[in-house]
């Protein structure tokens, strides 16, 4: 293949290096980061979904 090697590798790698970014990124869902799982935003409205099934009021709890 020649000279036409080095492009070719070069783009294999591109791919394999993005693919094992990703995976390092979903990797850990938790945390603070931009893209990171709201996990506290998912807490706030399970609570307030159990506050409404159960009829409670927010501030007494």
């Amino acid at each position: 293949m020649g000279y036409f090697a080095i492009p070719v590798v070069m783009l294999v790698m591109f791919a394999f290096i993005g693919i094992e970014l990703m995976g390092e990124e979903i990797e850990d869902p938790f945390g603070l980061d931009c893209n990171n799982l709201p996990t506290g935003d998912m807490a706030k409205s399970i609570q307030n979904n159990v506050f409404e099934i159960f009829e409670l009021d927010e501030e007494k709890a």
